[in-house]
């Protein structure tokens, strides 16, 4: 269970609460077929949906993954004339498929079914293709180039359709093109999250991701053989670049997926490296949603109560992990102006940044922590909280307004 990140988490639970078309059962095992396929609309289209799929060697089972995904995957198709677009996340990312759910004439459930299992097909065809089905017509490139994946994807919603969300399956380990985890390593603060994707940005790296909800499937799910298992301090880097890289493309962050029950991938999966895990580290962010929420331009606590509580956890997990070195707990704040008005460093979001350290600081002495406390004010956080037009964004202001407790 992650510890003091607020997101919003569907686990497959919902398979059971939400009635599902049984994506793998439902479809037989047909010849395999390996074409791609772009059809044209027969009507005018109401949303689009581009499903990235990243079967590598250290995910799990993809088939596992894919029924993990039906519920999100229904919800999202189940309107009429929804376009729906397949990409490969290899080393070479293209698209392989569209085709279109049309509900016209679906007079019961049975015919419901049959278009749902349609839109499916394309779906478990190329996972299909990628296990077993690799030939001169249809080769598999080494790596699992999500990035480039995101831009095809993006590209493919080319309609004024009124929803558009692009849902990733994988577990977002970026091997090859312009984010090498592999070589990179994982960013080893919320402060190097926010490097990387300033890197992108300044190379024109980034997709165009305005207008487009992105969802995750399997999200920091690895196979424990090609990539080791991913300690606290790796998974929640890697949650909050992707986080990162969606938002400063113009994207929205949909729904997770988080852990589901799964078998090691297939024999055939894409083949990649590992990625360097980052060591236990004594690291912590608190966030709003835990409780590091503050009345406006002030150090006093909105809910001191749930704020005492986000102390209380982090106290369990500095004994849990054997932190006893002195710490630095360091405060961020959200710019608050639109970016033309901004001035990094002014004086009132250092000082207010640091206020709030000194108002959590008291706290984690009142739970007991013992550890030395050095405290600091970061000013604004590392994260853009602006909107495309640079207008001043409270959503992603929110994720600047957080304190990080590290070692010293």
């Amino acid at each position: 269970m992650k510890k003091f990140r607020a997101r919003k988490l569907i686990t497959v639970a919902l398979v059971v609460a939400v009635p599902t078309m049984g994506l793998v059962g439902c479809v037989p095992d047909l010849p395999l077929d390996c074409e791609v396929r772009v059809m044209s609309p027969d009507a005018q289209i109401g949303a689009e949906v581009a499903i990235i799929t990243a079967p590598s060697s250290s995910f799990v089972h993809f088939e596992d993954a894919i029924v993990a995904a039906e519920p999100m995957l229904t919800e999202l198709i189940s309107s009429d004339s929804t376009e729906i677009t397949t990409v490969l996340a290899d080393g070479r990312p293209r698209q392989f498929s569209r085709n279109y759910t049309n509900f016209e004439g679906a007079l019961t459930e049975n015919d419901r079914e049959d278009q749902l299992a349609n839109a499916y097909s394309n779906i478990r065809r190329l996972y299909r293709c990628v296990s077993e089905g690799q030939s001169a017509d249809f080769t598999v490139q080494p790596g699992s180039d999500i990035l480039a994946s995101l831009r095809v994807a993006a590209d493919a919603l080319d309609t004024d359709s009124v929803k558009r969300d692009v849902v990733i399956i994988g577990n977002g380990l970026q091997i090859g093109g312009q984010l090498p985890l592999e070589s990179l390593g994982f960013p080893n603060s919320m402060k190097q999250v926010s490097e990387y994707v300033n890197d992108l940005y300044e190379a024109g790296a980034l997709p165009d991701l305005n207008g487009i909800t992105v969802s995750f499937v399997g999200l920091g799910l690895v196979d424990g053989t090609v990539q080791p298992s991913l300690n606290q301090q790796s998974h929640d880097v890697l949650e909050a670049l992707w986080q990162e890289l969606v938002t400063r493309s113009g994207g929205q962050i949909g729904d997770t997926i988080g852990d589901f029950p799964a078998e090691a991938p297939a024999p055939n999966s894409i083949d990649v490296s590992p990625v360097p895990t980052l060591d236990n580290a004594c690291l912590f962010t608190i966030g709003e949603a835990d409780g590091y929420q503050f009345k406006p331009d002030s150090a006093v606590f909105v809910n001191e109560k749930l704020a005492r509580t986000a102390a209380e956890k982090l106290k369990d997990n500095l004994e849990g992990a054997d932190c006893t070195s002195p710490l630095n707990v360091t405060g961020y704040t959200a710019s608050g102006v639109n970016r033309s008005d901004y001035v990094a460093g002014n004086a009132k979001e250092m000082a207010l940044s640091l206020n709030r350290a000194k108002a959590f600081k008291a706290l984690m002495m009142a739970v007991g922590i013992t550890n030395k406390i050095a405290v600091t004010g970061g000013g604004k956080g590392p994260f853009s909280d602006w909107a495309a037009d640079g207008t001043f964004d409270e959503q992603l202001g929110k994720r600047n307004r957080i304190v990080e407790i590290s070692e010293q």
